[in-house]
């Protein structure tokens, strides 16, 4: 349950790069800087029927928290995928170059707000993530 939004799940992956640090900042404070975004007010007086708004403060709140913690940092950066579940909407967002993929009815697309193709051949393929959900015991038999 988010602060706030009642009926709200918010979820976030953080992969660090040069040690933990920066997804360790990162896990305790994007929430509460996506928060603190105006647009999630301007969602809460809409009755929460806007998910573009929530997408809108999802990237303030990232690029806040950003501004925030890099000066702590001393040698770590991280990436994210992370997503709002609503009583009626996945509100999906992406930062650095992690990327999530949504499953549903035989088909799997982008989630996080971009369709980014690959930047490089060495990028994981849908098909490369299925073979890896798998070894961990995810089926994805319904995924194209």
């Amino acid at each position: 349950e988010v602060p706030g939004l009642a009926g709200h799940a918010f979820f976030a992956v953080y992969d660090g790069h040069g040690g933990d640090e920066a997804a360790e900042l990162s896990e305790k404070r994007v929430l509460p800087a996506i928060l603190q975004q105006a647009q999630v007010e301007a969602y809460r007086q809409a009755g929460c029927a806007d998910p573009q708004l929530l997408g809108e403060a999802m990237v303030a709140g990232f690029k806040q928290c950003d501004a925030e913690i890099r000066p702590l940092l001393t040698r770590s950066g991280t990436t994210a995928v992370s997503c709002f579940v609503t009583p009626t909407h996945f509100v999906c967002a992406n930062a650095g170059d992690s990327r999530g993929v949504y499953c549903k009815a035989k088909a799997a697309s982008a989630a996080g707000g971009d369709e980014a193709q690959p930047d490089s051949a060495s990028e994981m393929s849908v098909a490369d993530l299925k073979v890896a959900l798998n070894k961990l015991g995810v089926d994805c038999s319904q995924c194209v």
